[in-house]
């Protein structure tokens, strides 16, 4: 189902597969619509208890696609940097998280992902974090990918 990777000498362990994953600044999530149609969506995220987490509005793009077919595919880089070595190469970190896709219903843990989301982005800020969520929470969806593969890849000089 999963293709190998072609260039192994480039695979990374999953130690730092999961240093990717949290230290990520943004993901790309892949999916499909309902005419299987792909549609790709960056993503603030965060990696916590084994899963990717992200928020998003109730309605849209993404909740639709992940209502046709739950399967997702995330993508994250980092330490991306392009270099001349005697060539042209970008160096880089980067890992690939297949997975299905499901809105968090209970409010303690959409509260606790979405403290976490903000102390990711905005840490400076989280004493805002009570008066925004009880704006924010009744219209703020989300949605965990429980991984079922990962991969990663590097290059380094």
């Amino acid at each position: 189902m999963y293709k190998p990777q072609r260039r192994k000498d480039r695979a990374m362990d999953m130690e730092g597969i999961l240093d990717v994953l949290a230290r990520g600044e943004y993901g790309v999530m892949a999916s499909v619509d309902s005419e299987n149609l792909p549609h790709a969506t960056p993503l603030s995220y965060i990696w916590h208890d084994g899963a990717i987490w992200f928020h998003c509005a109730l309605v849209g793009q993404k909740v639709d696609n992940i209502n046709h077919q739950s399967r997702m595919c995330f993508t994250v880089a980092c330490d991306v940097e392009a270099v001349y070595d005697n060539n042209f190469t970008t160096l880089y970190k980067s890992a690939v998280v297949y997975g299905d896709a499901a809105p968090e219903e209970d409010e303690r843990t959409k509260r606790e992902i979405l403290r976490l989301l903000c102390a990711k982005y905005l840490p400076d800020h989280l004493e805002n974090f009570e008066a925004s969520i009880k704006d924010g929470l009744p219209r703020t969806a989300v949605y965990k990918i429980t991984p079922v593969h990962i991969t990663g890849k590097h290059k380094k000089v």
